[in-house]
């Protein structure tokens, strides 16, 4: 029976496949000029590294936070389909980092040059007492041949269990107003963070960069589909017609042995009344809308663990990726590790497994130092950003988290010249 159906597949294409080959060429060659030309630009951005050194006293919540990443939506970019094709322009990525070792914990934010008085007075205008300075980059404290015989690394990229428009569990909800309680999100992080010997490291980073605009469009059609509206014809692209292309080559090479099946075919939802829904897809629903709300961000969130062999241990690791956790629902959205990022020796090919372990751990430490955006990230509100990143109240009393211990004072009015 396979053997009918692939010899007629055979037949298909070889009467099709002058057509299908010079469609498949293009999209190779396309891919490796778009990864050529956007490579030689990322190479020629001139980055700086700024050290955010936190108050004492920090009374705010990360509402003030929130506003930070709001400001940080300016950095939105038009980029001309010339400019994008010929100059490899595409749109820049701003990395706000917690980094952990055993002499304390440090926040960080890694910047193109041409962003440092955006992110500067943005951190200004909400922490007037904070302070933030040019430092080296302090992923230069280790070698680039990590893992070597000394010193081992855990690392991976994080990513959304469910849609990008489902939320995780943000700030509001760790937030108790009756009883005047305030749960910082962060704390389980930090203060694991704050407990690291002096071999080790740990480093969190968060890249974010405008979302696109079909971040609104999807939120929009899973909204139809809670509510339970018949969904709306998408428009014509190129990806569709791509996409019938395809399917009348399947339905053609099937024909043979089966009924064809078009996607036109599938019957469209009827429309429901939105007051049926139960409250349970009621909260689902506000939750979604709320985050449709706010200003959506690209984001990558990406976290390693280093310390010598002798001593690595997988308690600290599963204190790291467990520390997010909380941010979990089983009903909206939660973070699960990217397998493709991950390190580790499992799979159905045996052959060089401690090779390719060897290099996924190599490409994610060389993506932490080049702050490469990977693909398949994850589109996340301003509200989660601040709820996964900001800087601690006084409800975090980590012993090795550095805070100013003076604040800034103006001179006096009179003061000679």
């Amino acid at each position: 029976m396979l053997e009918g159906i692939w010899f007629s597949i055979l037949i298909v294409w070889g009467y099709v496949w002058w057509l299908a080959m010079p469609l498949i060429l293009f999209y190779v060659f396309s891919d490796l000029w778009m990864s050529y030309v956007g490579m030689k630009y990322f190479k020629d951005i001139e980055w700086v590294t700024l050290e955010v050194r936190i108050p004492r006293e920090i009374l705010k919540t990360p509402k003030s936070m929130e506003q930070i990443f709001n400001g940080m939506h300016a950095i939105q970019a038009y980029i001309s389909r010339y400019d994008k094709i010929i100059k490899g322009k595409f749109q820049e990525w701003i990395s706000f980092e917690l980094a952990g070792t055993g002499g304390g914990v440090n926040f960080y934010v890694h910047t193109p040059v041409q962003f440092r008085n955006l992110v500067e007075s943005q951190i200004y205008a909400q922490y007037p007492d904070a302070e933030v300075v040019v430092v080296d980059d302090y992923t230069s404290l280790i070698a680039h041949s990590i893992p070597n015989e000394e010193y081992d690394i855990w690392g991976a990229d994080y990513i959304f269990v469910k849609p990008n428009p489902y939320p995780i569990k943000t700030y509001l909800l760790f937030e108790d107003i009756k009883d005047e309680r305030r749960v910082d999100p962060l704390a389980g992080v930090i203060e694991t963070m704050s407990q690291l010997k002096s071999n080790e490291m740990m480093w969190i980073q968060l890249l974010i960069k405008p979302a696109p605009k079909s971040f609104k469009e999807e939120s929009d059609e899973l909204i139809d589909k809670l509510v339970g509206k018949t969904p709306k014809s998408k428009k014509w692209s190129l990806k569709i017609w791509f996409d019938g292309i395809l399917e009348f080559a399947w339905n053609l090479a099937k024909g043979l042995v089966d009924y064809p099946t078009w996607q036109s075919q599938a019957e469209a939802p009827k429309d429901a009344d939105a007051a049926k829904l139960t409250p349970g897809k009621k909260e689902v629903l506000e939750a979604v809308e709320r985050k449709a709300s706010h200003l959506g961000f690209e984001t990558s969130l990406r976290m390693i663990y280093i310390d010598r062999r002798d001593s690595f241990t997988r308690v600290n690791v599963a204190a790291l990726s467990g520390g997010f956790k909380i941010f979990n629902t089983s009903n909206m959205n939660a973070f699960k590790p990217n397998m493709d990022t991950l390190p580790n020796s499992r799979g159905w090919f045996w052959l060089f497994k401690k090779q390719r372990e060897y290099m996924m751990k190599r490409n994610i430490v060389e993506a932490y130092r080049l702050r490469l955006f990977p693909k398949g990230s994850m589109v996340m509100s301003s509200e989660e950003l601040a709820t996964i990143y900001h800087y601690p109240n006084l409800n975090v009393a980590a012993p090795f988290l550095r805070r100013l211990e003076t604040k800034k004072g103006q001179p006096p009015p009179n003061l000679p010249i």
